[in-house]
């Protein structure tokens, strides 16, 4: 859809894709080439509209899961979710 179509940006939930306590999330824009400025316009106006109140604790989580995970632990979790 970001290719063919208009997706501003994407909201992912850090529980259900990292696999850490619900809580966090991650923002990403599309943009490439000339797009890339706005979509990194995009992301500061978006993260400028929360009040700042945030924990760093899913951040945190997030980090120590992708340590313990490794590389080839969170490859194989992102193989087994396809199957399922």
């Amino acid at each position: 859809a970001a290719q063919n179509g208009r997706v501003d940006a994407v909201v992912q939930s850090t529980d259900k894709n990292l696999g850490v306590p619900v809580g966090g999330a991650i923002i990403a824009a599309v943009g490439k080439g000339p797009g890339a400025a706005a979509s990194k316009a995009l992301l500061k106006a978006i993260g400028g509209t929360y009040a700042g109140r945030a924990s760093i604790a899913p951040i945190v989580d997030a980090f120590c899961t992708m340590l313990y995970l490794g590389a080839e632990g969170y490859a194989a979790l992102v193989v087994e979710r396809e199957a399922n």
